[in-house]
């Protein structure tokens, strides 16, 4: 798929939709990210650098896209951490969010 039907798809997919994940930190370094928007988008790990790259394979390929263009087709919109957490906490969450193009 060229890059230009790879964002059309994109696209159509999100249908204007800027998609969000709610991300639960675990005590085992573990975390878990679940997108607000379209709930079958789950992943997760335990290296928090590969957070970014995980979410935008998770969404491409919900999207059927080739994760070739992960970085070319997502942009990061930031990152919120809750308040009253912190990530040495059992269970602490955060939101982090992905927009196309």
């Amino acid at each position: 798929m060229e890059q230009k039907k790879a964002k059309a798809q994109l696209e159509k997919f999100l249908n204007g939709k800027i998609l969000t994940f709610s991300i639960t930190h675990h005590e085992n370094n573990e975390w878990i990210a679940q997108c607000n928007e379209i709930p079958g988008i789950i992943t997760g790990g335990v290296d928090l650098n590969l957070m970014d790259a995980m979410l935008r394979d998770a969404i491409l390929t919900a999207a059927n896209v080739n994760v070739m263009y992960a970085n070319t087709l997502l942009r990061n919109v930031g990152y919120t951490a809750s308040s009253s957490t912190r990530i040495t906490q059992t269970k602490s969450k955060g939101t982090h969010q992905l927009v196309c193009c």
